[in-house]
């Protein structure tokens, strides 16, 4: 399943929480519910390819290439929409 990176929030104890968008939902895991250190890998917006199970994030690979496409169309796209208007 592919899961897109909205922000990392703290809990009260000053834990890392993931929030990602999946599909049109937000899921939130705990630093805890990953594989150890992967969360201090991940930057908004990424895309993570990972199974989730139990609340847990099992195998979770960072696509960066993916992500790197994905933010050049949306570039892009705001772009072409900044010179539409520029010319009304």
């Amino acid at each position: 399943m592919k899961i897109y990176l909205d922000r990392i929030d703290f809990n009260h104890k000053g834990e890392k929480i993931a929030v990602f968008e999946c599909n049109e939902k937000m899921i939130a895991f705990h630093q805890n519910n990953m594989p150890e250190g992967f969360i201090d890998k991940l930057t908004m917006g990424i895309i993570v390819e990972a199974e989730i199970k139990d609340g847990v994030l099992i195998n979770p690979k960072l696509l960066i290439e993916e992500t790197n496409e994905r933010l050049t169309k949306n570039r892009m796209r705001l772009e072409r929409l900044r010179n539409r208007n520029k010319n009304k």
